[in-house]
């Protein structure tokens, strides 16, 4: 989960400055708008035309960094998911037979089975399930998320991300902001 809010801090990242571009560039128009120096004719003719387009860029740049940024939480879900899937091919066999003989075992030794397996998701399945159906208690450091809850967490980033282009991105304190609604802490 830390990478995928990692990616969706700097797509956000990357775009503020895309945005605030967008931004200074309205703000030259509209203070040419201001000035009283241009006449009427060429204000509406020129300015105003020109100014309603770059509005249209930063809501346009935000709107994109906002859909990027989901796209980003969907591939990590679906990648989330595929690991959830068992594989008959990553069953280690002397472990499968320890989870599937009848023989009761400890929590010290399902806790083994998981050390042993920590780079294979089928077999992590496995020893946890087996310790959740013999009701046994493992540490708190050593509890498995599905992939149902790891997609629950990733689409609890989707209002962050939402509030963040829609009242945030265009401001001065847009990067400080996103580091307070994503959690992160930057040097």
């Amino acid at each position: 989960m830390n990478e995928l809010v990692t990616s969706v801090y700097s797509i956000l990242k990357d775009a503020i400055d895309d945005v605030a571009e967008k931004t200074e560039a309205v703000a030259k128009v509209q203070g040419k708008i201001d000035s009283g120096v241009y006449d009427q004719g060429y204000v509406h003719s020129e300015l105003m035309p020109e100014m309603n387009r770059l509005k249209r860029e930063v809501k346009d740049a935000a709107g994109i960094a906002e859909e990027k940024a989901n796209a980003a939480i969907d591939e990590w879900q679906t990648s989330v998911r595929a690991l959830d899937t068992l594989n008959p091919d990553d069953i280690t066999e002397g472990d499968y037979r320890l989870l599937t003989c009848g023989l009761p075992l400890s929590a010290d030794d399902v806790l083994a089975i998981l050390d042993r397996a920590a780079a294979n998701r089928t077999m992590q399945q496995l020893a946890f399930r087996y310790a959740e159906v013999h009701g046994l208690e493992l540490p708190r450091d050593r509890v498995y998320t599905s992939a149902t809850q790891d997609a629950r967490k990733a689409d609890s980033l989707r209002e962050p991300v939402h509030l963040f282009v829609r009242h945030w991105i265009t401001t001065d304190k847009a990067a400080s902001m996103l580091q307070q609604l994503l959690g992160i802490a930057e040097n």
